[in-house]
């Protein structure tokens, strides 16, 4: 009698959740809810952090051989870091255009999730998360994001690392039609390395 309460009581939740799910109609994908990272969110968690701490902001420039450095003002450093935004973080289409891969790096033993999109619409076209398990939890080490941008007849690719706690990175390079490449790095610092 136990048994047949209990399978009984299995049944029920079965159906449960099968009549709980909302039937599509016919001819539209199944979409299902893909756990990404939440790159966006993390990014927006470390600039509010920089902006709460009293540490020097410093950014350098380099083009060429030359490098400049300058300190800068938090709001700055905000329009700096715009950079690393992306409409794919906040209108859905990161977890609907992107696919996800992962692998455990056994040189550095950490886990990379790698993002890349299917659209060639798309201006962010790769993310990379590189965390390292620290207790239990999986600690960011690293991101890294690839842009594809067009600005009439000039091609820019920004190639773009953010260190948590410590610093971001950008590389572009920037291409007119009979020029030959610009390239240009951006780093701003506020931990330390």
């Amino acid at each position: 009698m136990k048994h047949c309460t209990l399978l009984f009581a299995g049944l029920l939740l079965l159906a449960a959740g099968c009549h709980s799910r909302a039937k599509k109609p016919a001819g539209e994908p199944a979409t299902e809810k893909k756990n990404y990272f939440p790159v966006g969110d993390f990014l927006e968690s470390e600039m509010r952090y920089v902006d709460s701490i009293p540490l020097a902001l410093i950014k350098y420039t380099t083009q060429g051989q030359r490098t400049d450095s300058v300190f800068i003002t938090p709001a700055a450093f905000r329009q700096l870091a715009r950079v690393f935004e992306s409409e794919a973080f906040s209108n859905g289409s990161f977890e609907r255009d992107f696919t996800e891969t992962s692998f455990m790096d056994e040189t550095t033993q950490s886990v990379v999730f790698t993002y890349a999109t299917r659209s060639q619409d798309q201006e962010l076209r790769r993310v990379d998360v590189l965390a390292k398990p620290v207790e239990g939890t999986d600690q960011v080490k690293s991101i890294y994001l690839e842009k594809q941008l067009r600005r009439g007849d000039t091609s820019i690719t920004e190639k773009m690392s953010w260190f948590p706690r410590r610093s971001f990175q950008v590389m572009s390079s920037i291409q007119t039609p009979g020029s030959p490449p610009l390239t240009q790095q951006l780093r701003v610092r506020w931990g330390e390395e």
